[in-house]
């Protein structure tokens, strides 16, 4: 992100902020029918790409990616996009194709 800011390289990151790991989670799950040590604490993106000198944006809503990303693309330098999805979790999960054999 340093080094996007530096050189004005301009590029839009999304980050899933799920205070987890999500797929290790589902794994551990599945596999022994509990889990151990997937829950974190999350740094506040927005906060950690505005002390880099980038745009920092924050959504929960998916469906405001496409124009997020797009606004993105209007900053000069990078934009990092945070998409929380703290309560999702579970959906998530449910959604990994290789955690149900596929």
């Amino acid at each position: 992100l340093g080094t996007a800011v530096e050189y004005g390289i301009q590029v839009v990151a999304v980050v899933v902020k799920d205070d987890c790991l999500s797929a290790i989670k589902g794994s551990q799950q599945q596999a022994y029918g509990q889990t151990i040590d997937t829950s974190m604490r999350s740094p506040d993106f927005v906060a950690l790409a505005h002390s880099f000198g980038a745009t920092g944006v924050s959504t929960r809503d998916i469906a405001q990616l496409p124009e997020l990303i797009e606004y993105g693309f209007t900053q000069r330098g990078p934009t990092v996009i945070e998409l929380r999805l703290e309560d999702r979790v579970e959906e998530m999960i449910s959604v990994i194709p290789w955690l149900h054999g596929e």
